[in-house]
C-alpha cells in the first residue's frame, strides 16, 4: 500500500472518529435536555471555588431550590438562595426578586430583576443555571469523554478580541446515574490572567420539595426596607395634593367606583397578582376596613396588569377580601405616579392625598385614625 493510501485512510478513520465522538456528544446532550425538560423542582448544595484574574482564590458554599419555569425567559427558572456565612436569602419569583436579611428581619424588593442578580447578590452566587438549562449556545466545538460514572463535555467559545478575553470554554460533568449537569467549570483568559470558576452540587433532590414564592414565609413577618430615594421622592410629591377625579371598573366590569369618596377617608392598595408583599399584606388591609368602614373608611384594591384578572380576583378571594378590587388604568397609573408596588395612597375628606408610602407600614392605621377623627 502506497503512502498515499496510507495517509487516506487514517485521515478517513480520524474523519470517521471524530463524528462518532459529535454523535455521541450530541445524543448525550439530547438526553440531558430531555432529563431536564421533566423537572418541576431541583434542590442542591453547591461548592464552588474561584480562581479570579487578580489571583485571589476564593470559595462560595450554599443551598438553593430551583422552581423550573420553561416562560421565564430571565433564567429559566424560579429560585430561592443563602449562600454559607451570610444572613441573606435571594428569592426570585419570575417577576421581581427579594434580598431578605435573616438577621435584622427585614427584605428588599428588586423590582426590574436581571442576570445581575446571580453576580450582584450573595445568594445569587449559588444558582447553577446549567442544571435545570444545559447552554450550548455559541459554542464553535466541543469534546466528549466518559468514565465508568460520568460523561464530560466540553464547549469551547470564540475569542473576545475587542475585550482581550481569550480560551473561553465550559467543562461539565455529566453524571451517568441522574443524566444531569453535577459540576461546571467556566474558564477563560484576560491580559494572560486565568479566570476559573467551579461550580459543583451536590445532595440532588429532585421533585420533591418546593418553595412558595409568591407567599414567601418572610413576607409575613419581616419588615420591607424603606423605598429608594427615586420611589420616597414621588410619593413626597405625592402628599398634600389634590387626588385625582377618576373612575375605575370593577373586576367583573359591571360597575365603576370614583377613587374620591367626598366626605369619606378612602385607603387606596395598589397591588399585583405576582407582588408577595402585596399578598402577604392584604389580610392586614382587611383588618383595617373591617375595624374602621363603619367609621366612613373606604377601601378599593386596584392592579393594573389587565392579562391577570383572573388570577388576581382568584388571589383576592383567597386572601377573603371584601373590599372593592378594581381595574386601573393609564390614567391611575400616572396619577399617582405609580412606580414600584405594594403603594397604599390615603386621601382624606376633602379628597386631599395626605399619605403615600411603598410597602406596608404600621403607621397607615395611625394616619386612617386620624383622618376619620377629623
Amino acid at each position: 500500500m502506497s503512502m498515499y493510501r496510507i495517509f487516506m485512510l487514517v485521515l478517513t478513520i480520524l474523519t470517521l472518529v471524530k463524528v462518532a465522538i459529535a454523535q455521541d456528544a450530541q445524543e448525550i446532550i439530547s438526553a440531558v435536555q430531555k432529563k431536564q425538560a421533566s423537572l418541576k423542582t431541583i434542590s442542591y448544595d453547591l461548592h464552588r471555588t474561584d480562581t479570579l484574574v487578580t489571583g485571589h482564590v476564593r470559595t462560595i458554599t450554599g443551598k438553593a431550590k430551583l422552581f423550573v419555569s420553561h416562560q421565564d425567559k430571565l433564567f429559566g427558572c424560579l429560585f430561592w438562595a443563602q449562600r454559607d456565612g451570610f444572613d441573606q436569602q435571594t428569592i426570585y419569583n419570575g417577576y421581581v426578586a427579594y434580598v431578605a436579611d435573616t438577621t435584622r428581619k427585614m427584605y428588599s424588593m428588586i423590582s426590574k430583576p436581571s442576570e445581575n442578580l446571580l453576580y450582584g447578590t450573595t445568594g445569587g452566587q449559588v444558582i447553577l443555571l446549567d442544571l435545570i438549562r444545559l447552554d450550548t449556545t455559541q459554542a464553535v466545538n466541543s469534546t466528549f469523554s466518559q468514565d465508568q460514572h460520568n460523561y464530560y463535555l466540553t464547549f469551547y467559545y470564540p475569542d473576545l478580541v475587542e475585550h482581550d478575553v481569550y480560551k473561553r470554554y465550559k467543562a461539565i460533568t455529566i453524571s451517568k446515574s441522574s443524566m444531569l449537569p453535577i459540576a461546571v467549570r467556566k474558564h477563560q483568559e484576560t491580559l494572560g490572567k486565568v479566570q476559573d470558576l467551579n461550580f459543583q452540587a451536590r445532595n440532588l433532590d429532585l421533585n420533591s420539595n418546593s418553595y412558595d414564592f409568591y407567599d414567601a414565609p418572610f413576607l409575613k413577618d419581616y419588615v420591607q426596607e424603606t423605598a429608594s430615594a427615586d420611589g420616597a421622592a414621588k410619593q413626597s410629591k405625592l402628599r398634600d395634593t389634590e387626588a385625582p377625579s377618576i373612575s375605575l371598573p370593577a373586576f367583573d366590569s359591571t360597575k365603576s367606583y370614583s377613587v374620591v369618596t367626598e366626605g369619606k377617608v378612602t385607603l387606596l392598595d395598589f397591588w399585583e397578582v405576582w407582588c408577595g408583599p402585596c399578598i402577604a399584606s392584604m389580610p392586614k388591609v382587611q383588618q383595617i376596613y373591617d375595624r374602621y368602614k363603619d367609621r366612613g373608611l373606604v377601601v378599593y384594591g386596584i392592579v393594573h396588569e389587565t392579562g391577570q384578572i383572573d388570577i388576581s380576583k382568584k388571589r383576592a378571594e383567597k386572601a377573603k377580601a371584601t373590599f372593592p378590587m378594581l381595574i386601573g388604568n393609564k390614567q391611575s397609573k400616572d396619577g399617582f405616579q405609580l412606580a414600584a408596588i405594594p403603594l397604599y395612597v390615603l386621601i382624606d375628606k376633602q379628597g386631599m392625598i395626605i399619605y403615600a408610602k411603598e410597602g406596608y407600614s404600621a403607621d397607615l392605621e395611625q394616619e386612617i385614625q386620624k383622618a376619620l377623627d377629623h
